[in-house]
């Protein structure tokens, strides 16, 4: 597996550069303004490979039955990986973006919001060798775990921003 880097800034939905510590604070005011409403935060990776193999990482802020606001980085590799490797490597970044937000999280009321990491795998298809094994791992971490079809974060948001 490549060593990962982590994104300097995200692009939020209106195409805005936002450091680590811009985007939180969008998100904080975000679900400050709605104190009453329930909120998830989503992480999802996919990727894509061509002559570069591209891994894009999107944050989805859902605001259960109302919405949400997301934010994206993508990260180029220059190796591309088999399938299974890039699945794995997707889960891994996801998990390394989940750790860094709980600890920006921490002592604010983000510290409450559920987390979700949405894996770009499923029960059918080249990735249901891995799908067991993946949402395990997630699920030992402390996360929700989600595949498809209940994986938008990853196989919708993310691979959006992967073309």
């Amino acid at each position: 597996m490549a060593t990962m880097t982590l994104p300097r800034h995200f692009i939020s939905g209106t195409h805005q550069h936002l450091s680590w510590d811009d985007m939180v604070s969008d998100m904080l005011r975000f679900v400050t303004a709605f104190p009453a409403d329930d909120f998830h935060c989503i992480i999802g990776t996919d990727s894509q490979p061509r002559l570069q193999c591209r891994f894009v990482t999107a944050i989805v802020l859902h605001r259960i039955g109302h919405g949400g606001r997301f934010y994206y980085a993508y990260y180029p590799e220059e190796k591309t990986p088999v399938l299974s490797q890039r699945m794995y490597e997707e889960a891994a970044r996801s998990l390394l973006v989940g750790e860094i937000l709980r600890e920006r999280f921490a002592h604010t009321p983000l510290q409450q919001v559920p987390m979700e990491i949405h894996l770009d795998v499923g029960l059918h298809g080249a990735s249901r060798q891995v799908a067991s094994t993946l949402r395990a791992l997630v699920e030992q971490s402390g996360y929700i775990a989600r595949i498809k079809p209940d994986a938008f974060g990853a196989s919708k948001v993310a691979d959006r921003y992967t073309k």
